[in-house]
């Protein structure tokens, strides 16, 4: 007996770029531009993920979920989660956020 709804992958990435536009403020014109797809494939995906190819479906997932890694990267650094082993490797993490929000594409 099963009490919790399955997530599809796609949800997943749904929910991802979601965060990543209303919660970090990256537009999806720049997930566009990293993703290699047009504007107009992530408001499709988004509105309906079946209508776009999986080629895009990939694009969009890798590059949604490494920005999303990225972010808590910076984020664990800041609040002193990572051992000083990653703070030493992540510590350059921070402006590279910060460059990706200066370029995004509004």
């Amino acid at each position: 007996m099963n009490l919790v709804p399955e997530i599809t992958p796609d949800e997943r990435v749904k929910a991802v770029i979601d965060i990543l536009t209303q919660s970090l403020g990256i537009s999806p014109k720049t997930i566009s531009n990293l993703a290699k797809v047009n504007e107009r494939d992530v408001e499709d995906f988004m509105k309906d993920s079946n209508s776009v190819p999986v080629e895009i479906k990939y694009n969009l997932a890798s590059v949604s979920l490494a920005l999303h890694n990225l972010y808590n990267s910076v984020v664990s650094v800041e609040n002193g989660r990572l051992s000083k082993k990653s703070k030493k490797k992540s510590s350059g993490l921070k402006p590279v956020i910060n460059r990706l929000k200066a370029k995004t594409v509004k």
